[in-house]
């Protein structure tokens, strides 16, 4: 059950944000405006992935929920990594190679 816990945040990291950074225009940007940007969706995925899983809202404690926050947020950004590096630069060069 810890393992789906931890995998939730991964796999909607490594879906949701190199979506949403390929399809944005950051990628215009400077590369520390980039990281940043890349962080916070991370970082909303992360809150995302952690509540869906009952850990932001099953603890009364702050520390525990900012200490899931920060592991999910990490788990985000790894996945997002990644699955952009395996996966999402082939669509995106296969994309603009086939467009005329």
């Amino acid at each position: 059950m810890e393992t789906i816990r931890e995998l939730i945040p991964f796999v909607l990291g490594a879906l949701v944000v190199p979506l949403i950074t390929r399809l944005s225009p950051i990628n215009k940007t400077k590369s520390l405006v980039q990281l940043a940007i890349v962080l916070l969706v991370s970082a909303v995925v992360g809150f995302l992935g952690s509540a869906l899983v009952g850990e932001q809202i099953a603890s009364n404690m702050l520390p525990e929920r900012v200490v899931a926050l920060v592991i999910d947020t990490s788990l985000a950004y790894t996945g997002a990594q990644i699955a952009d590096v395996i996966f999402w630069k082939r669509v995106v060069a296969g994309l603009k190679s086939a467009t005329p």
